[in-house]
């Protein structure tokens, strides 16, 4: 079956993801750029078939691998324009990834795991 591609709340006020977007079990894109995140929603750690993680504009100030970790289909993390100040090395463990998106943030150092990913 084919996947499903969610523009959810582009550019809106949104602080937070309904839970129910769990119930699409296979969504493939999802972007929720420009609105009032401060932290990767809880319910993205149930979208195991996600590739495309879009949180662009944000006020995302600290990656929570315990939600991040259950997107192991992701291929693409775009972060840019947060407040992100470092990122943890299990980033690593997400085996698909290939592009991680992170200027406009205030990163001080990237984890030495990112310079080993094959």
């Amino acid at each position: 079956s084919s996947g499903i591609n969610a523009e959810y709340g582009e550019n809106n006020k949104l602080e937070s993801l309904p839970d129910e977007l769990s119930n699409v079990c296979r969504l493939l894109t999802l972007s929720a750029s420009g609105n009032r995140l401060t932290k990767i929603p809880p319910v993205v750690g149930s979208l195991q078939f996600l590739n495309d993680l879009l949180l662009f504009n944000n006020k995302i100030s600290s990656i929570d691998m315990d939600v991040l970790g259950g997107c192991q289909s992701l291929i693409v993390l775009g972060l840019s324009n947060n407040r992100l100040k470092e990122i943890p090395g299990g980033i690593s463990s997400l085996q698909h990834i290939r592009i991680i998106q992170l200027d406009g943030n205030s990163l001080t150092a990237l984890p030495e795991e990112l310079f080993n990913m094959s």
